[in-house]
């Protein structure tokens, strides 16, 4: 305040200045008069002064008509022709501008000064506490004050949408839909100086709509008959540490627009939820998250694509905790999550699916019959939900999404109320030396090369470096199994996942074999999928075929391989 008042004492030297340099031609010999250098003196609401010069030939009086907060004091003047006045007024207690008059009286002069002073801070809403319903919207808050306050909410489902500075306002917020399955609320805080006001808000639990099945005529095996090839979007919204944390670009319209174009019609979105939590007790996920994801799901939906969404590895809060029997806590979490994700996503149409998890950790009986539980809660969980979601198409994955598991351990599936919408999901990545492995093990090396016709590069150097464990006759064997036990019985299966790393070689004859070894092997696995009724989606981690960053295809030869696959 004080070096408010010396800037405020500065300006009015210079006035005063101003002002005697105007008077200082007047005659003391001519007429009365009477000259003030302020018509009207502003002070802000704590405790201030200002000075106030006069100058006249006649004698003159000088009041206040508001003294209990606005007093005139005269103060010592070194000119005989500008007498010098202090005002001061207090502390405006009250939350409404103030004013007073100052009165210069004479015998034959008069003049006034008017001094207005701003009001104390003022902050009220109109209602503290609201409540709203599970379907979300907007609601207004009214309140009155007297400046622009800062607004905290302390939840990410409500955003505030529209603020201004006005004495009497009204701010106006939107609600989420409330998918979690139970009553939430929420506190927005209001602060004006040191002044604050905050509002409760409940929201109550979406209701459950009655079963719809509009858009939703197909059943798995009419619906799966129509997917000739899928694409995953990997390493991207299942990504630890954000959708572009491991190198990819962020998905975009004009990303699975290419991947449209490129001709495949399915697109398997996996997802992280865990790190995405407002909660980690409630398990309640961040709208901003769901909210993105829903983003990419109608780039699919723009596009006429088939999508999957599912719960990926996720931190392994559910895969990798099999092993150690079933765990409630695990089961509860599954089930909260499901219930928002398909809440949230329950309006769409037959050509979205949602997949219960990835690639579950399972070695024996015992962890099959505690991944059927948490499968079970999978379905469960999406139906009760309503809607749409009564008749949504589900896939449950294989014990580690592991052919020969599959065939051994699973002998039933998740119970459904609606008849002939589940899927199965395996993975495809046989032999492991040929599409995974990076580097030779002591179990076994590398292999390079792949398919009868490429054999012939395994020469030299790469002697030993030719899948000769799982070449065409093995996958015609492997997918001929899953037709029998699941396909030909009305339970379709999709190969949620397949791929060969592509390496880099020295010799440039050995890296011609392994290109061509890569396109030969996710042509046939396109190819013997398609024949027995199974339906193949590419595992494309950025890496595969499609350049993200440039939306060009990144490997032909590879590409190309898929293509004729489907032919």
């Amino acid at each position: 305040m004080k070096k408010l008042f010396v800037y405020f004492l500065g300006t009015i030297t210079c006035l005063v200045s101003l002002f005697l340099g105007a008077c200082s031609d007047e005659d003391d010999t001519g007429s009365p008069y009477l000259k003030i250098s302020k018509e009207e003196l502003t002070f802000g609401k704590h405790e201030s002064e200002a000075l106030l010069y006069i100058q006249s030939n006649v004698a003159y009086e000088v009041s206040s008509d508001a003294a209990d907060w606005c007093s005139v004091v005269q103060q010592v003047s070194t000119s005989q022709k500008t007498a010098k006045y202090l005002v001061h007024v207090t502390e405006n207690p009250d939350t409404e501008v103030r004013t007073a008059v100052i009165t210069i009286k004479g015998a034959e002069v008069n003049g006034s000064v008017k001094v207005v002073q701003t009001a104390n801070d003022y902050l009220l809403v109109a209602q503290h506490e609201y409540e709203l319903p599970g379907e979300g919207g907007e609601f207004l808050v009214e309140m009155q004050t007297t400046g622009d306050c800062q607004v905290e909410i302390d939840a990410d489902w409500i955003q505030r949408i529209e603020t201004r500075a006005v004495e009497t306002r009204t701010e106006t917020f939107v609600a989420d839909q409330n998918v979690t399955g139970e009553v939430r609320t929420a506190t927005i805080v209001f602060t004006l100086d040191d002044l604050t006001e905050s509002v409760t808000v409940t929201q109550n639990i979406l209701s459950t709509p009655e079963p719809d099945k509009t858009g939703m005529e197909q059943d798995a095996p009419d619906l799966m008959r129509n997917i000739k090839i899928g694409w995953n979007l990997g390493n991207s919204l299942e990504a630890a540490g954000g959708e572009t944390a491991w190198g990819n670009p962020a998905t975009t319209l004009a990303m699975i627009n290419k991947i449209r174009e490129m001709g495949f019609n399915a697109v398997r979105i996996p997802c992280s939820w865990d790190q995405y939590l407002n909660d980690e007790t409630t398990y309640e996920i961040k709208a901003t998250w769901l909210a993105r994801v829903k983003e990419v799901v109608d780039y699919c939906m723009q596009n006429d694509l088939y999508a999957i969404l599912n719960i990926h590895w996720d931190g392994g809060w559910l895969e990798n905790d099999i092993p150690n029997g079933y765990n409630e806590e695990v089961n509860n979490k599954q089930k909260t999550l499901w219930t928002q994700i398909a809440t949230y996503f329950r309006d769409y149409d037959e050509h979205l699916l949602f997949a219960g998890c990835n690639e579950p950790n399972v070695e024996d009986e015992d962890d099959m019959a505690t991944l059927l539980k948490y499968e079970q809660t999978f379905v469960d969980a999406v139906r009760a939900t309503g809607g749409k979601n009564v008749y949504r198409n589900l896939i449950v994955q294989g014990p580690s999404t592991d052919i020969d598991k599959t065939m051994q351990y699973m002998n039933a599936l998740p119970v459904d109320e609606t008849p002939n919408r589940l899927s199965v999901e395996i993975h495809y990545y046989s032999s492991w030396q040929f599409c995974g492995m990076e580097k030779d093990e002591s179990w076994g090396k590398a292999f390079y090369f792949w398919g009868e016709e490429n054999k012939k590069y395994a020469t030299g150097a790469y002697e030993g470096r030719w899948d000769n464990i799982c070449g065409e006759s093995y996958v015609q064997a492997q997918f001929q199994k899953l037709k029998e036990r699941f396909t030909d019985k009305g339970i379709p299966v999709i190969i949620g996942e397949f791929a060969a790393v592509r390496r880099t070689l020295p010799d440039e004859q050995a890296q011609e074999g392994h290109d061509l070894s890569r396109a030969a092997f996710d042509e046939c696995v396109v190819r013997e999928a398609n024949a027995r009724g199974l339906v193949p989606f590419y595992w494309d981690r950025g890496d595969g075929v499609l350049d993200r960053k440039n939306l060009q295809v990144y490997d032909e030869l590879e590409y190309n391989g898929l293509m004729n696959g489907i032919k």
